[in-house]
């Protein structure tokens, strides 16, 4: 609850949870120990997919249509199609 802070649901999910954003619908959140992000649909608490990724994902982000996932030690950011729940190539940044 925005207004008490206090949860209004929780969902039993496998593995770590080491960052979670949610966007287009869904609840994304990365296990890095695992290198996943798991899809959660919000309504029913469940994981609908499981993206695999890798295990050096430090944080996500969801923004213009897709969640982005940035790679500290590669400089690199990720994006992931809501839709389709693929990783598109990764995208050096450097440092």
């Amino acid at each position: 609850d925005p207004g008490t802070g206090a949860a209004r649901a929780s969902a039993d999910l496998p593995g770590n949870l080491d960052d979670v954003v949610a966007g287009g619908g869904s609840v994304w959140v990365l296990d890095r120990t695992v290198g996943t992000v798991s899809v959660v649909d919000p309504q029913t608490l469940k994981v609908d997919a499981t993206v695999r990724v890798g295990d050096q994902e430090q944080n996500l982000v969801f923004g213009a249509g897709a969640v982005w996932l940035a790679d500290g030690p590669a400089t690199t950011v990720s994006r992931i199609d809501p839709a389709g729940g693929w990783v598109v190539t990764p995208m050096a940044v450097g440092r």
